[in-house]
Parts: structure tokens; sequence; C-alpha cells
């Protein structure tokens, strides 16, 4: 059975009838990124997932060369019902839905490769049985406000923090485990992809409406448990906090009026450390949780299978403290998760002016040795007959079956021929970016035609065949982002949109591959080949971490840029001041636009300019190195390219259309019609990436004339 190993095959442990040992799948570094390993042989040809589980598509993908198949199951029931409720009552279970669904997989594909979507809901029946495991919201209720028709309705849901519902699901999780390994479906188990809470994706039930989470007596609980860790002693939680008769027994989450206080416009106050403390513990309670039930997952394993769940979203998020996206780094901390699933973004998906870009520091997971599970639900030319087949129409009040606004977020394209384009850009990014990429046909049917089948087949080709090209990084360009540093600012803010997520569509068309990764983990980086270090919103930067910089970015020539008020922060408060012995900049506090900061008067200034925007930055040279200075990361590729040039990056391409780049391959997807080249920075052998067919020798340039959206997939190398 080909399995995207290096020209071998993986075979299964035994038949489907026969009594044998499950599958050994793990992560490991290979051709310099985290590769799915099974049975000893690395695996890159990408998986197929769907939420419409027929033998139908399950077939289609099994011709186009597809090994892993993934589908909905849950363990005690699925909160959004993609999955019938597996847990009855009490003494009733259920799996028959899970053995159709494989069943359906195997009658496709015999020797196929089985990766569960798990989902970990709640069945109401417990819920109703189990008051002191609710979660309560500000206003003492235990349902959130339903303005938001993402969330599943007329319900209420546990605290994440409750032993008794984590027991509960924990069981559920291992009995459901240990019954699949147990049948004949077992010897198939690739791994467990876990899923929950938020659309499934793991993210506070609360985000986007009216009511604030965490009150509940097991949230406030594990508040207090989380500070005792912290702080140790009662009298450094009393200094932090200004709060002389606060203990670890008394401690509340802060109030509703607290979390929105909006501060001086910017941060918020100093004063109340408090808030800031409780978002730092409510990011990370959330990949604690997923760690718990991966624990459990690895356990009822035995170890033998990867584990990972989604995770990973702090840029597409903004940042925002409530979603609980903000601890990526306490996430690849876990010895229990191998992969991290994560979606393109919704908001760049469109052809030409839109591309795919990581929702949070890829290189972080990497470093970690984590797989990065690239989950591409781009949709095709079938979209809009779908969509309105199951109902979806134009100016619906509901915007999530609003048929335009769907459309517009998944990436729709008229033609066959577009979306193939699209497919090829997504499979780029995940390749060139060391991802693992999957296929999501959300809605069922968006790839049923021979045409894109085809596409499919060949870009799973090209996937097996780059599991033993160097997918190593050859970015010259670092972005440094920093979750502790969400934590000062009050939810939906504006500056933290405008430094995570406004940029993003924008360094993914430099024309120069780009790293991004979190402040905390720059000690753990080899910082010899950046030029240009990009700084988005590290607002506080400790001690050590101002001790990295100087000792490991400081030096060699490199350029760093500082957007808006970094380093204003560190453990002893915050201030211009600290800015300044971080930067080199003197910044003042705007008397308007909500207390941003300027440059003060008569710093050396340099304008970047453009067809449509102007950029003004502060430069300050010293003695081995740059500091670049921006008010704002909302700036075009155009501005960010200059930069790089300035700092000797080699840029590929330079006419602000997407591109990709690792070692081994480059990935173009033109933002318009016309001529494109790509200078290299010697002579290389150019092949094309779906064929192979040799386009150039010893080429420093190449040029091709391109339509709106086109992709084209090459793999190079020096010679």
């Amino acid at each position: 059975m080909a399995a995207g190993g290096i020209g071998g095959t993986i075979a299964l442990a035994g038949t489907a009838n026969s009594k044998v040992e499950p599958l050994r799948t793990r992560v490991a570094t290979i051709a310099g990124v985290p590769t799915f390993i099974c049975n000893g042989r690395p695996v890159l040809r990408p998986s197929f997932e769907t939420y419409a589980p027929t033998q139908h598509y399950f077939e289609q993908f099994a011709r186009a060369g597809t090994k892993i198949f993934s589908f909905s199951a849950n363990a005690a029931a699925c909160d959004y019902g993609h999955s019938k409720t597996t847990w009855i009552d009490a003494d009733t279970w259920d799996y028959s839905q899970f053995e159709e669904r494989a069943e359906a997989v195997l009658a496709a594909a015999p020797d196929a490769l089985l990766l569960p979507r798990v989902n970990l809901g709640t069945p109401r029946w417990w819920l109703q049985g189990h008051p002191e495991a609710l979660e309560r919201f500000d206003d003492g209720s235990t349902q959130p406000s339903d303005e938001n028709p993402t969330l599943p309705r007329d319900r209420a849901f546990p605290s994440l923090a409750s032993t008794v519902w984590r027991n509960a699901v924990g069981d559920a999780l291992q009995r459901f485990i240990g019954h699949v390994l147990q049948s004949r479906f077992g010897p198939h188990i690739f791994g467990w992809f876990l899923s929950g809470m938020h659309t499934e994706e793991f993210y506070h039930w609360a985000c986007n409406t009216e009511r604030l989470a965490g009150y509940s007596d097991p949230t406030v609980i594990a508040f207090r448990k989380w500070l005792r860790h912290r702080y140790g002693e009662v009298s450094l939680l009393r200094e932090a906090w200004g709060h002389p008769e606060v203990d670890f027994d008394n401690a509340a989450v802060p109030t509703r009026r607290e979390r929105l206080d909006q501060g001086d416009g910017m941060f918020r106050d100093p004063e109340h450390r408090n808030v800031v403390d409780f978002y730092l513990f409510w990011n990370e309670l959330m990949p604690a949780t997923i760690d718990y039930f991966a624990s459990i997952a690895k356990q009822a394993c035995d170890r033998r299978h990867v584990v990972g769940s989604f995770y990973g979203y702090m840029y597409e998020f903004v940042g925002d403290p409530e979603f609980g996206h903000n601890a990526l780094g306490r996430y690849l901390a876990s010895r229990h998760l191998d992969f991290m699933v994560v979606t393109a973004s919704y908001f760049t998906r469109q052809p030409g002016i839109g591309g795919d870009y990581a929702r949070s520091p890829a290189a972080s997971v990497r470093l970690h040795k984590k797989l990065w599970y690239h989950d591409n639900d781009a949709v095709s030319f079938l979209a809009k007959q779908r969509l309105e087949a199951l109902g979806f129409t134009d100016n619906n009040p509901d915007w999530t079956r609003d048929l335009s606004v769907q459309l517009q977020s998944l990436g729709y394209t008229d033609t066959a021929e577009k979306s193939g384009w699209m497919y090829r850009r997504g499979l780029g990014f995940a390749l060139c970016k060391g991802m693992f990429p999957a296929w999501f046909d959300l809605h069922g049917g968006y790839f049923d035609d021979p045409e894109l089948m085809a596409e499919i087949g060949a870009l799973n080709d090209l996937a097996a065949r780059a599991v033993s090209w160097d997918r190593s990084s050859i970015a010259e360009i670092l972005v440094v982002a920093d979750e502790a540093s969400c934590a000062w600012c009050r939810p939906r803010s504006p500056l933290l949109r405008e430094l995570l997520l406004a940029p993003q569509n924008e360094l993914i068309r430099i024309g120069a591959p780009v790293d991004h990764i979190l402040l905390d983990d720059l000690a753990l980086l080899d910082t010899d080949r950046y030029r240009l270090v990009i700084f988005l919103n590290c607002f506080q930067v400790t001690t050590a971490q101002r001790r990295v910089v100087e000792r490991k970015l400081k030096r060699d020539g490199k350029h760093l840029l500082w957007c808006s008020a970094a380093g204003w922060f560190s453990e002893s408060g915050g201030s211009a001041a600290r800015c300044q012995d971080l930067t080199g900049f003197e910044l003042v506090r705007s008397d308007s636009d909500s207390g941003r900061v300027n440059l003060k008067t008569g710093a050396r200034r340099r304008r970047l300019e453009a067809p449509e925007q102007a950029c003004e930055i502060g430069v300050r040279e010293n003695r081995s190195w740059t500091s670049l200075w921006t008010r704002t990361a909302a700036m075009r590729a155009c501005h960010y390219r200059e930069l790089a040039r300035g700092a000797g990056v080699h840029i590929f391409n330079d006419q602000d259309d997407v591109l990709y780049a690792n070692a081994s391959m480059i990935c173009l997807h033109a933002r318009s019609d016309g001529q494109r080249m790509l200078r290299f920075p010697n002579g290389v052998e150019l092949r094309d990436g779906l064929t192979s067919a040799l386009i150039q020798t010893r080429a420093k340039r190449w040029s091709h004339d391109f339509r709106l959206g086109e992709t084209r997939l090459m793999h190079w190398r020096s010679v």
C-alpha cells in the first residue's frame, strides 16, 4: 500500500479480520521538518477529511492515491451533531455509526489508514444531571447569550476545570479508543484527532457573545491553584496585585467591568494585574484541557499512535484574550500531543488578492518538534450549487448561512481550472512551510468532478515525492509575536487587530519566505541567517528576553523592526523608557488616537512610498545593527519588501504575488494577469512540481506569463 513514503509501502499489521497489534505512528524530524512516521516510513501524502462520509467520496480519493481518511466520531457526544451521540445514558453506549463510517472507508480502500476526528462533546442528559460542573457567566447564568450563530442552541456547557466533567469525558474517551482498537478496525488506526468546544476548534464558548465566562466554582478554584503555582508566596501575589488582603483562598475572577476596561486606550492599567493574570490563566486552561485528554488517548493506545487537536489561532483571533488561543507555548510543551490542526485564514481566501498564511507562529511549532497539520477546507467551483442546495441564501441574517459571505470566506472560484490553482496554492503553502497537508470536504461534494480529482491525484503524488526533499526553511525574515502581551489589551482590541492580523496577507507577498516565532522561543532558535526581524505585538519583554535579543539579534548587521510600543512592559511595570531601553527610540503618547505612541520630535525618519499609501518609519543606526520603528504593522507588502532589501534579504519576486519557498520548492500565486520574474540567489535546476519536467538548468531567472490566480509549483536545487 503506497503511503507517501520514500519509494516504499506501509504494510498493515494484519488483515481486518485478524487479531494483530496496531500500527505504530509517531512524529520525527525528516528532511528538516517534523513528519508523520508510520511503521518506520515517512508519510506526506495528504489525508482526506469530510463531514459527508459517503463511500462515493472515499472511493474518489482512494483512486487519487489517498491513504489516510478522517471522518467525524465522538467519545460521548458531538456538540455540533456531526456524529450521533455514543453515550446514550449512564449504562448504554452505541458505537455503530463509527463502525458504519469506518466500513465505508475500508470498502473504498481496504488498506486505508484511519484518523478519526473524535469530538469531546458532552451529552445533554449528563449536563442536566451535573449542575455543579457547568460553567457560569458574568450574569450568573449557565448559558451564553445566543447572538452568535456558531453556538449550539439552548444549552449549557461544562467548565473546562471541572474534575467531574473531565473524569466523565475522559473515561468515555478511554472506553471509545479501547473499543475501536479491539474491533476489526483497530489495525487501521493511524492516530487520534481530538476536537471540541466552539466550532470544534477548542476556543471558549462565550467568544463573540455579550456574556463573559469563567465564574463557575471549578474555574475559580482552578484560577486560585494557578495563582499559587505562579507566585508561590502570598506576599508576592499581594505585591503584584497591589491588594494587601488577597490570598490564594479568596482571589476572585475579575469582574466584567475589570475585564472590559479600556485602560488608557492602549493598555490595561498596570495596577490591574489581576486581569492580566486571569487572562494568562484563561488561555492556558484551553491547551491544558486538550493535554489532559491527549494523555488519556496516549495511554489508551499504549502510545502507539499520534495524537493531536485543533489549536494555534492567535493571529486569526487577533490575540483576543477571551478566546483561549494565546497559549501555544503551553500546547507545544505537552509530551502527549504530536500534531496541531489548523485551517488557513478565512479572511483572505480569495484568488489573487488572497493567500494562505499560518494562524500563529509556525516556526515555533517546528522548533518544538510538533507537526503542523494544514486542514485545507477551501471549496471549489461546485460550492455555489452545493450551498444553495443546502439552503444558503444571499443577505441571510445568519451570516453562517449567507451564501455570499461563505463563498468569499471559503475561497470560491467559478471554474475547475481556477479551483485547481487554489488547491495548488494550499498545497504549496503547506509543503513550503514544512506542514502536513489535508483535503477537507467541508459540506460534501466539493471535489466531485473528474478534472478536480485528476488535479488532486497529481498533487497527492507531488506530496509523496516531496517527502524526500529538503523541506527546511531558507527564510531570512523572522517575525516575532508574543502571547503574554495580549493579556495587557482588552478583548476585541483594535491595536491587536492592527498588529497581529492586518499584516499577515502582506507578509506572504514580500517575495521572500518568512518565518514566524513566539518571543519565548527566541532563546532556542538559531538566528544567524535572519537579516530582518519584525516584532509585531511584543509589548511585554522580560529582562531575560531582552538579554536574548541583545545577544542573538543586535549584531551581524541585522535590521530589527519594532512595531508600536515594543518593550513597554517588563517585570517592573510599563513606560516609554522601557521601550527606549530595548529599541533606542524615544516614544511619546499621542494626544489623540486612543493614547497610541509616536516617535519623539526630531528622531530620524524614513519615508516608504507606495502607489496608494506612504509609510514613515524611524531609523537608528547602531554599530553592529540597525533599529527601525513603525507605528503600525499594517503596512503594505512593498513597504516590508523595501525594508527587507535594505537588510540584504534575497527577493525572489517583487510584484506583490503570494510566494512561498523552502530549500527545495517554490510556489507562486499571481495576483493579476501578466509576466512574472523569479530571481534565484544562484544558478538552479528548475523542474515543474507536478510533472517533474525540466524547465531550466543553471537558471538565475525564470519568467512566465500568468493569469490572475494561476499557481505554479516548482522543485528547485542549486547546481
